[in-house]
């Protein structure tokens, strides 16, 4: 509690380095509110590494702003991304939330890439994911959360296997002044969230700190009768500078948790995790002439962890770790001409894992050094280049071309393709096709041989997919937007570990996977300030061996979302998410459900003022995320509500 008051405290104190700037014209400021809002749904960054109209995209991109993230009454990144099609997510035996995509999803979400900002946080080495500390990352700095479905190591590299998702944060040219937010709720839940933003003449600096601690559901194991152990602090700070062509950014996050269940999902659930991870960007952009452009950045990542595990009811495993990356990115933009853009980057970086403990003992403090390490040093070095070319051949199409290459020090190369177009045939009628592969690097982890258990190999190659999209969208009238998305994935080189008996097992590239699937998307504005939006996905995901289904994933699931617009300043989100049946690891079926939520927003009660109430799982039901064993699936929260305020100043 100490630690979270002083970070308080020294968020306060950062509004008062620098004045907010001054405010525009009053007669303008419902145009320029309008103009923002259009912008952060309607253009994005991601799917090109260049700002483009989402229309315009050859990917299959869908975009939350932070207006939709309030009215929803998001807690945090699940909660956005359960509204997407083709994402699905549930909860690891240790609690983290885990990102499946298109009908595939693995314990530490290491085949879909979470940017913040552009810059990759997979930073953990051993398991190649971020989950375990970023699914729970302050949304309420968020402008806007860009999410690419399909290949895109084309543009970012290792592990944007099945898709791309890019949080943007506010900066000083997005909002300037000073706000305050605090949330609280069920579970003891307390959220508490400090942005500050200015000019000190040239300088442009952003200010973000968050605080998070809750308690956690309390439900048990399955069938164990062991409740979980979900508390959980957090730890957020940002810090963002601009300077003429110059850009400094940091950002810190510090996350202590416990788990739904022991290892293996086995009844000792008193397992403690604690992870800190940061990382600073140094970037220059600069406009060389009219028609070049050329962004610099150097970087360095550090993550480490120190975790607690008990193996019996007397003796309890402590393990620990540092993974560091470092390099830097240049990338070039080319105007060849008024329809024709050229990108081109390279990138160059070193990865080292390090610090290795391993320690056992009777409590988690009276500890003695425990051989063999779970994990040996390891180090690897890459360098890559990538061009893109966005031709707009006709006023009414646009092709989008380009590939990828990258050489690992440890398991060789790959090269990744990504080429397709964009047809507006008939005006509102859009016709998109893509093909591209994408790559996930093998972890440390995988190829550690150190591990008694888990049998690292260091001959293991990268998983690879080749995945074909076919979309459709129609705007008939101005109000109404619908869009249909046809894919096929055939994923190779999968990598698991195959047991080897007496508890041990190995890793090899072993798998292979095709998903086919439909994404249906349909948003009705029926009056300024409300609309029904509904969105559907059929999919279908067998093992490339066995033909068989894979398990641990939906066939179909959907969203339905009605915001109301009561009156001026108040507004009503009610929303339905439906999934359905589950096929378990462990042999059972989790039976299909819905869950009833709603969020009632009041803007502008008092000046300046905005409040919010969000109820989840309005009827109490008891649904399920699955595990991979007999010991029973893992409990969702049942109803639970949340307050929201923010101040501004």
């Amino acid at each position: 509690m100490k630690k979270r008051s002083g970070l308080i405290q020294c968020s306060l104190i950062a509004l008062h380095l620098y004045p907010a700037t001054a405010v525009s014209d009053p007669s303008n400021s419902a145009l320029d509110e309008e103009l923002k809002f259009l912008q952060a749904e309607s253009y994005v960054i991601t799917a090109s590494k260049v700002l483009e109209h989402k229309d315009r995209s050859i990917s299959t991109v869908s975009v939350i702003t932070q207006d939709q993230i309030r009215a929803l009454g998001a807690k945090d990144l699940q909660d956005v991304l359960n509204t997407v099609p083709g994402i699905n997510t549930t909860q690891s035996s240790l609690g983290a939330k885990k990102i499946g995509m298109r009908g595939i999803i693995s314990d530490n979400s290491e085949k879909v890439l979470i940017l913040l900002n552009g810059h990759p946080l997979d930073h953990n080495l051993t398991n190649g994911g971020s989950t375990n500390i970023y699914d729970t990352i302050a949304l309420d700095n968020v402008k806007r959360i860009e999410i690419v479905r399909g290949p895109g190591s084309l543009l970012y590299g290792a592990n944007a296997l099945l898709g791309t998702i890019n949080i943007i944060t506010k900066h000083a040219d997005d909002q300037s002044g000073n706000q305050v937010t605090a949330t609280g709720g069920s579970f003891g839940t307390q959220q508490y969230n400090v942005y500050s933003a200015g000019n000190l003449k040239d300088l442009k600096v952003t200010a973000n700190a968050n605080v998070m601690a809750t308690d956690g559901i309390n439900r048990p194991l399955g069938n164990t009768g062991v409740n979980s152990n979900l508390n959980s602090e957090k730890y957020d700070f940002d810090l963002n500078l601009d300077y003429q062509d110059w850009n400094f950014t940091g950002h810190f996050a510090e996350k202590k948790a416990g788990s739904f269940a022991g290892i293996n999902d086995n009844s000792l659930n008193d397992v403690q995790r604690d992870y800190q991870d940061y990382f600073f960007i140094l970037g220059y952009k600069h406009n060389i002439t009219d028609k070049l452009n050329v962004d610099l950045k150097g970087y360095h990542d550090n993550f480490n962890f120190d975790n607690i595990i008990p193996t019996s009811s007397s003796l309890y495993q402590r393990t620990g770790i540092t993974s560091t990356k470092s390099g830097g990115e240049a990338q070039f933009t080319y105007q060849w001409f008024d329809t024709n853009q050229l990108i081109v980057g390279f990138k160059g970086e070193t990865q080292d894992q390090f610090d290795i403990s391993h320690t056992t003992g009777s409590t988690p403090w009276q500890q003695s050094p425990y051989s063999p390490l779970f994990a040996n040093g390891k180090h690897r070095t890459l360098a890559s280049s990538f061009v893109e070319d966005i031709w707009d051949v006709l006023p009414n199409l646009r092709l989008s071309y380009g590939a990828r290459y990258d050489r690992y020090s440890d398991f060789g190369n790959t090269f990744n393709p990504r080429a397709g177009f964009n047809w507006e045939f008939s005006e509102g009628y859009i016709l998109r096709y893509s093909y591209g592969t994408a790559f996930r690097a093998p972890t440390f982890g995988e190829t550690d041989e150190a591990n008694p258990v888990y049998h690292g190999n260091n001959a293991l190659r990268p998983e690879m997919t080749t995945t074909n999209e076919l979309g459709f969208t129609a705007s008939p009238i101005k109000s109404v937007s619908t869009g249909i998305t046809v894919f096929e994935s055939d994923i190779t080189n999968l990598i698991s570990c195959k047991s080897t008996g007496s508890g041990t097992c190995s890793y090899f590239n072993q798998g292979t996977a095709l998903s086919r699937g439909i994404e249906l998307e349909a948003k009705y504005h029926f009056m300024e300030g409300s609309y029904l939006a509904a969105n559907f996905t059929l999919q279908n995901t067998i093992d490339g061996k066995t033909l068989q289904p894979l398990t641990n994933v939906p066939k179909e699931f959907g969203n339905v979302m009605w915001n109301q617009q009561l009156a001026s300043n108040y507004s009503l989100m009610t929303h339905v998410f439906i999934k359905g049946q589950v096929n378990t690891s462990a042999g059972g079926t989790i039976a299909s459900y819905a869950v009833l939520n709603s969020t009632l927003q009041a803007k502008e009660l008092l000046k300046n003022l905005n409040l919010s109430a969000s109820v989840y799982n309005w009827l109490d039901s008891d649904y399920f995320d699955p595990s991979r064993t007999a010991n029973g699936n893992y409990y969702n929260p049942g109803r639970s509500v949340f307050i929201r305020a923010d101040y501004k100043f």
